[in-house]
């Protein structure tokens, strides 16, 4: 025999699991008994209407029916759907986890906004950058090491593009510093000469033009720009902000670069730009020369058996280009390997320096600038002079190159215009002593 108390608890239970109350009376289910007769699922409900509640106005006490639509925010049965208290905060990091606090890197903060949601942006995280900075004792990148992708400083006397395994074009010439006359009114772009120009230090200089050989090792190690502006004597330039690659074999016949080793391994490297240049100087432990370096090392300096203030790096003799060149990669002049230009070192070097006339032009860091333009030149006296003039402009080439028709455009004095790409534009660097 089923108890009262029994009853009740079973049909409170039926309630619960709202699958109905049949046979219970409301007294049964705790809920006052109004003294109607008890239904069960079959008997149809009578809409009794709204009830009145104790302020006076009416509430709706019948419940929905089950397969009713509730509107979040509107039905107070269900709470809206926020993800969050307006006005609260929490921690947040985007990037990987294993980086969160570790190094430089810090977690940020998010504030649940008016509608009771969090942001997407994370105010005040510290990300782990791209790359190590080098010397500044911080965990940059996040991995729990400092410093670690820097290689030390290269000793002046180191191309890294050699290593211990040196490819065609290694080689450093020391060069020490001194006074001469810069300009030649014989040659281009090279007049009023400057009758007192210094180069204050001395300096070692690649016997060679830049290879395809020794770029390809800067090119395989990343290429990376310099971190810190380049140091000169007498100023500093800001460091480049990119590397671009070189214009290859494929994209022009001309052009020295392949994305793998081929037949030119052993040429200069061309159709590139200066901040590509640059950056390899950077890299290999030095820099671009000035124009009054570099005229100084081809022409300014005296050379056992050669007279300072020459024509050319050998002398004043001019070079043949028939029936063959004789001197220098010039005049269009047959190259090697279906390139224009040839192997460095093809000619006879002047003071262990090899191609400081023809082959490729060679970039220097200096903007080109007439030598009457007073912001950087002028007649005056000068100690290590770099034209940084502004707007920058295009950069000074020297040397000469395989395309020029005639002696006097591969003048040790003789300048031109750098041009991006050019395939008869290369370089060599220098690097303090």
């Amino acid at each position: 025999m089923m108890t009262a108390t029994n009853r009740m608890l079973r049909c409170t239970t039926a309630l619960l699991a709202l699958s109905g109350a049949a046979g219970c009376a409301m007294g049964e289910l705790g809920w006052p008994d109004t003294g109607g007769t008890p239904r069960d699922s079959a008997t149809p409900a009578r809409d009794s209407g709204p009830s009145v509640s104790r302020d006076g106005g009416a509430s709706d006490t019948r419940a929905p029916p089950r397969d009713a639509a509730i509107t979040p925010g509107r039905d107070s049965a269900v709470p809206p759907m926020t993800e969050c208290t307006t006005g609260a905060t929490r921690e947040c990091y985007s990037g990987a986890g294993v980086t969160r606090s570790v190094g430089r890197c810090r977690p940020g903060a998010q504030s649940c906004d008016a509608s009771g949601r969090w942001p997407t942006a994370c105010a005040g995280e510290v990300l782990p950058a791209t790359s190590e900075q080098c010397a500044n004792s911080i965990d940059d990148d996040c991995n729990g090491m400092v410093d670690e992708a820097c290689s030390p400083e290269v000793p002046s006397d180191v191309q890294r593009s050699c290593g211990s395994m040196p490819v065609a074009g290694c080689g450093l010439v020391e060069v020490a510093g001194g006074a001469f006359q810069m300009g030649d009114t014989m040659a281009l772009f090279s007049a009023p000469v400057l009758t007192s120009v210094r180069v204050s230090g001395a300096m070692r200089v690649d016997a060679y033009e830049v290879t395809v050989a020794r770029f390809r090792r800067f090119w395989a190690a990343g290429h990376p720009v310099p971190r810190d502006a380049i140091r000169y004597p007498s100023t500093m330039l800001p460091a480049p902000v990119a590397a671009p690659e070189p214009e290859t074999t494929a994209s022009q016949s001309q052009c020295n670069w392949t994305a793998t080793p081929g037949s030119r391994e052993s040429h200069p490297i061309n159709c590139l730009e200066w901040q590509t240049a640059q950056s390899f100087c950077a890299w290999d432990g030095g820099r671009l020369p000035t124009e009054a370096e570099w005229e100084w090392v081809a022409r300014g300096r005296t050379v056992p058996g050669v007279a300072a203030g020459r024509s050319f790096p050998w002398g004043d003799e001019e070079p043949a280009s028939t029936p063959a060149c004789d001197r220098a990669q010039f005049a269009l002049c047959a190259g090697e390997d279906g390139a224009p230009t040839r192997h460095v070192g093809s000619f006879a070097a002047t003071g262990s320096i090899y191609d400081l006339a023809g082959n490729v032009g060679e970039f220097t860091a200096d903007v080109h600038r007439m030598y009457d333009d007073t912001s950087c030149w002028g007649t005056i006296a000068r100690t290590d002079p770099l034209c940084v003039a502004l707007p920058a402009g295009f950069r000074a080439v020297r040397g000469g190159d395989w395309t020029e028709f005639a002696p006097v455009l591969i003048r040790s004095a003789s300048r031109s215009i750098g041009v991006t790409g050019q395939a008869s534009v290369g370089f060599r660097c220098v690097r303090a002593r």
